[in-house]
């Protein structure tokens, strides 16, 4: 009996031992599960992130925008001022703010403005360098006509003025034509557009159009026409006492016109008067007529005499219809 008792005890302690190491056990783990974990540490080397500020920072400059025109071709005789002096020009010159170039009779320049735009001067012309900035490029065509390829990508518009600035050719992209004889300003477009303003108003000179501002406002854009007008009427061959005589005619609106070496002004609805001085004998009369785009259509009227002894009185030759019988 009493070894009976002795194995139930044994059994009871070995059970209580067991429950104690179970009991043991799972007090370590909620310890575990309950201990807040340790971080872990990453020791590889992280990658760069760029981001909007250092692209701007670490990425190359881009090229700078140039401030100055250079002279990339001349033909015949140019003249360059600076500081109120006149000299010669030759190609790779620069030009800076208020610096200018005019041509000769038969000569021309080609200047380049910006990154790979350039202006041609045509003869007897004179442009000037008003501004330079990173938005705008502004020069002023003081007298004659340039013929412009422009194209900054959108970057800069040029502006072309006349000489007191109330007349304005402003472009972003395109090729086109501007003419300042002084009373008139005239604008014709190639490709691209070019807004021609004046007074307050603006009108769009779209390719293949023309505007010419003369009395004050643009006109509304119409085709660039075909041909180049001149008319004038034949005087045949004429014997005058008067040293001079008289030349009136009809061109294309905004379009200069020269007899021999006189110019004229034309009008708004394209007529002249052009009064030049005659030589003792014959004389040749030549008239010259220049649109916006360059095309020349020349009169020559070979035997007008001027005769000091004569009787005949001074002519004048009126272009236009005759008046009717009884028109007074």
């Amino acid at each position: 009996m009493k070894g009976r008792v002795f194995i139930y005890l044994l059994i009871v302690a070995a059970l209580i031992g067991v429950g104690f190491a179970v009991s043991h056990v799972l007090m370590d783990d909620d310890e575990v599960a309950s201990r807040p974990a340790v971080p872990t540490v990453d020791t590889s080397e992280p990658e760069a992130v760029v981001g909007h500020d250092d692209e701007k920072k670490d990425a190359a400059p881009g090229p700078e925008i140039s401030r100055t025109v250079e002279v990339v071709e001349v033909r015949g005789r140019v003249a360059r001022e600076t500081d109120g002096q006149w000299v010669d020009v030759v190609a790779g010159q620069e030009l800076g703010v208020d610096d200018a170039v005019r041509t000769d009779k038969e000569s021309s320049v080609t200047i380049k403005v910006g990154e790979s735009s350039v202006v041609e001067l045509a003869q007897e012309a004179e442009i000037k360098v008003r501004e330079l900035s990173s938005s705008v490029q502004r020069l002023g065509l003081v007298s004659g006509r340039a013929s412009v390829n422009y194209d900054e990508g959108g970057e800069r518009v040029l502006l072309i003025e006349n000489e007191n600035g109330n007349a304005v050719a402003e472009v972003r992209a395109g090729k086109f034509s501007i003419m300042n004889t002084g009373g008139t300003v005239a604008v014709a477009t190639e490709t691209g557009s070019v807004d021609l303003s004046a007074s307050g108003r603006k009108v769009e000179v779209a390719a293949g159009m023309q505007s010419v501002v003369a009395g004050g406002t643009p006109s509304s854009p119409l085709a660039i026409p075909v041909d180049v007008l001149l008319r004038v009427a034949d005087p045949g061959c004429i014997t005058q006492k008067e040293p001079f005589y008289t030349v009136r005619g009809r061109t294309t609106p905004g379009s200069s016109v020269r007899v021999n070496a006189v110019g004229g002004t034309v009008q708004t609805d394209g007529r002249f008067v052009v009064r030049v001085p005659l030589r003792p004998g014959k004389n040749r009369i030549v008239v010259v007529t220049e649109d916006v785009t360059g095309r020349e259509k020349r009169r020559v009227f070979p035997c007008v005499t001027h005769d000091p002894r004569a009787k005949i009185e001074g002519i004048d030759i009126n272009w236009g219809a005759p008046k009717k019988t009884g028109d007074t």
